[in-house]
């Protein structure tokens, strides 16, 4: 099911943001607020200077970014501020699937992962812990999921 994500996603939100919400109190729907310009914000729990380099990911669950398209210019800021723009990123692509297949091809890429130093035989391991620690400790490996790539730039 490893799929280039075709346009025109749901703005519904999905059921694994319903109880992220519930279990932190955060509303997701400030995770992509437009600004004037018409920026996305994707937000981040951390991210340092070094991440979102060279063709790294960012894995979110169900299709809420499925409408991004390559290219596109976003804004990076932090949960706990979701305010303040940190910096800007370009799409560079998106792919979406069942959390498994995402894993296997697409965890040693992410932002995270690299970020601590994991060797790429454990990535998948590492950040399904990481996403089940987000998502919930029940997060079936059969969810759809999204790897969307992100290149930093200038701000």
């Amino acid at each position: 099911m490893d799929n280039d994500v075709k346009r025109g996603g749901s703005d519904e939100p999905q059921r694994d943001e319903e109880n992220f919400r519930r279990e932190t109190g955060i509303d997701f729907s400030v995770l992509t607020r437009q600004e004037e310009q018409g920026l996305r914000r994707i937000l981040f729990s951390s991210l340092g200077d070094n991440e979102l380099v060279g063709g790294q990911n960012t894995f979110r669950a169900g299709l809420k970014y499925s409408d991004l398209q390559v290219s596109e210019q976003v804004e990076l800021a932090l949960t706990e501020d979701p305010d303040t723009v940190i910096g800007y990123g370009v799409v560079t692509g998106l792919v979406a699937s069942d959390l498994a297949t995402l894993l296997k091809r697409h965890a040693a890429n992410n932002h995270g992962v690299i970020a601590a130093g994991v060797e790429p035989r454990k990535a998948f391991d590492t950040l399904l812990g990481i996403l089940r620690g987000i998502y919930g400790e029940d997060t079936p490996l059969d969810a759809t999921f999204m790897a969307v790539y992100i290149d930093r730039t200038p701000a």
